[in-house]
């Protein structure tokens, strides 16, 4: 339900409280529909034009683990995708602050290209998430 509001002029200086309540959300102990519907609130909420950097940055780590350890847990290959999708648009976002990131990340890729047999859209989503990694 949050994502639905964030587009509606999210207060900047509540961002950061949305951001803590988002990490929590997306812990592994949570079930994994919850942690998918933050994943897409988070998605929401960095791919507002009001998205500040600075503000989201002391959440980075948190979320970018949280995010691949949802992607390396999950087993439908639509799920992947959205996780996938919202990993590349947080490299976007974030430029050269992936660094600290863009290994583990670039290491897991070739698995799961492995993994995906003949799901050519879960192959176009891994392909789109390295390009990012590499243009940053």
């Amino acid at each position: 339900m949050t994502g639905q509001w964030i587009n509606v002029k999210f207060a900047p200086q509540t961002r950061p409280v949305l951001y803590q309540v988002l990490l929590k959300l997306m812990n592994a102990q949570e079930d994994l529909v919850v942690r998918l519907t933050a994943a897409n609130t988070l998605k929401i909420a960095i791919d507002d034009v009001d998205f500040v950097l600075e503000d989201f940055l002391q959440f980075l780590d948190g979320s970018f683990g949280s995010l691949f350890d949802l992607l390396k847990c999950t087993q439908d290959c639509d799920t992947k995708m959205h996780v996938l999708y919202v990993l590349s648009l947080l490299i976007q976002r974030i430029g050269n602050k992936v660094q600290p990131f863009a290994a583990s990340l670039s290491l897991y890729l070739p698995e799961l290209w492995q993994t995906s047999g003949d799901h050519n859209m879960l192959r176009c989503a891994i392909v789109a998430t390295m390009t990012h990694l590499v243009e940053v």
